[in-house]
């Protein structure tokens, strides 16, 4: 495992690197760890090898605010977490120039008064025609139903 300290927009972040057999796993965080993770395939990836992976594509397993995911001061939510995900994504595209995409599954739910919960996505999407990710980091959301 390698470990790395990043600087962005006045916040400080541990970089760690694990670099499994076909896959590496980049984790950004603060004096919490694992706020956002990257997987990324390798090149030497039987999966990537035998067509069941793509190379050119990481996948986001992990994207949580924490207010102590940087080091030096409580990370704020919107400004502090936009930074502390371009820092992971510039990070990943140095180390791995052939990812062109990733891919992001957001499960997030808001707890609503009655006791149900809603889905931030489709909250967003009603209120803002568009999702927090494409407002903020050119996504897009792959179900072409959404996507109007």
């Amino acid at each position: 495992m390698n470990y790395f300290e990043l600087e962005s927009e006045g916040y400080k972040f541990y970089l760690t690197i694990n670099q499994g057999n076909g896959s590496h796993t980049l984790s950004i965080g603060g004096r919490k760890e694992g706020c956002v993770n990257i997987s990324v395939n390798t090149p030497d990836s039987l999966l990537v090898q035998r067509g069941y992976h793509s190379l050119d594509t990481a996948t986001i397993p992990i994207l949580a605010w924490d207010a102590k995911c940087a080091v030096n001061k409580n990370l704020e939510k919107g400004y502090g977490t936009i930074s502390m995900i371009r820092l992971i994504l510039s990070e990943s595209k140095k180390r791995y120039p052939y990812i062109k995409r990733y891919i992001f599954k957001d499960n997030s739910l808001i707890p609503c008064d009655n006791g149900q919960q809603i889905s931030l996505l489709h909250l967003t999407v009603i209120k803002y025609n568009k999702s927090w990710y494409e407002q903020h980091f050119n996504a897009y959301i792959e179900e072409p139903l959404y996507r109007k």
